[in-house]
């Protein structure tokens, strides 16, 4: 056997090896910055009448849970959790029906579920549930469009069908969608900004002319990128309808409805669970998420 044979068996040898190791060393990679993240988790308890409508519930699934029951969903949480480097990998929102709170989420098995929020939290196999409260008038149209959003879901999306599968190629935004959503977010919130001042009995000018300097070169800055992130949008292929939506764009979906985020772009799809746990959503009208309250660990 040659020397240059040789060496070549060797570089193989050691390619495998890194093959075979490298999945092992995400896994710890993604346990690790999980187990450092849940040091910093004090739950605390929120009654279940202060909840309401829109309020967001954020879980904390270990992935390895789901391995021998639903492998195909184990894998959708790894991957979330792996690519996203968060420990938050599914969300769902809190709708008040019959005076009882419910979450409304992505079911991991297919379809969409309405759940008792208290069984819901109960039953979890979660490392964490948190909630964030969203902060907005509620009007009766709102609710009510709400509502039939959700009865369509719950209706027309198959059981035996999960979305999971189609989160990966929905979760990776362009560098120019992720700044559209940015821009938008920096929009909204300076809107909000100076509606907010100017709605005082006494201000000054000097207080929101940065603010409107800003705004002004967000705004230049989205006419230029919003036309064609918003013609790659409108020319991907709608979700069909025996399709349910994924977790993050069933809870966009709802708060569209109750008009605190922008529609029909950024589509509801486009939305990813870490848009739910940072300070990266595009509210309208001075809409926002409370700070992320741990309510079981």
């Amino acid at each position: 056997m040659s020397h240059r044979t040789s060496l070549f068996r060797q570089a193989l040898g050691v390619t495998f090896r890194t093959i075979a190791i490298l999945p092992l060393s995400v896994m710890a990679v993604v346990e690790g910055r999980e187990q450092w993240e849940a040091r910093a988790w004090d739950p605390s308890w929120i009654p279940e009448e202060k909840l309401n409508t829109g309020d967001v519930v954020i879980f904390s699934q270990p992935w390895y849970t789901f391995l021998t029951t639903n492998p195909r969903h184990a894998l959708s949480v790894f991957g979330v959790k792996a690519f996203q480097k968060t420990a938050w990998d599914h969300v769902g929102i809190v709708v008040v029906s019959g005076g009882v709170p419910h979450v409304v989420e992505a079911a991991p098995e297919g379809g969409a579920r309405m759940v008792p929020y208290s069984d819901r939290v109960r039953s979890a196999k979660a490392r964490a549930v948190a909630v964030r409260r969203l902060n907005v008038q509620r009007t009766p149209e709102s609710l009510a469009r709400l509502g039939r959003y959700v009865d369509s879901v719950l209706r027309s999306a198959s059981p035996t069908v999960s979305a999971y599968g189609s989160i990966f190629w929905l979760a990776y935004d362009t560098k120019e969608e992720r700044a559209y959503f940015e821009i938008l977010r920096d929009i909204t919130a300076g809107e909000s900004f100076i509606k907010e001042v100017r709605s005082r009995r006494f201000y000054l000018e000097e207080d929101v002319m940065p603010a409107e300097a800003r705004l002004a070169r967000a705004k230049a800055c989205f006419r230029t990128i919003s036309p064609h992130v918003e013609g790659t949008w409108s020319q991907q292929p709608s979700r069909q309808e025996d399709i349910p939506p994924t977790c993050s764009e069933l809870v966009a979906a709802c708060l569209q409805c109750l008009g605190v985020l922008p529609e029909p772009f950024p589509p509801a799809r486009k939305y990813i669970p870490l848009d739910f746990v940072g300070q990266t959503l595009p509210f309208l009208h001075g809409t926002s998420l409370s700070d992320l309250v741990v309510v079981q660990r």
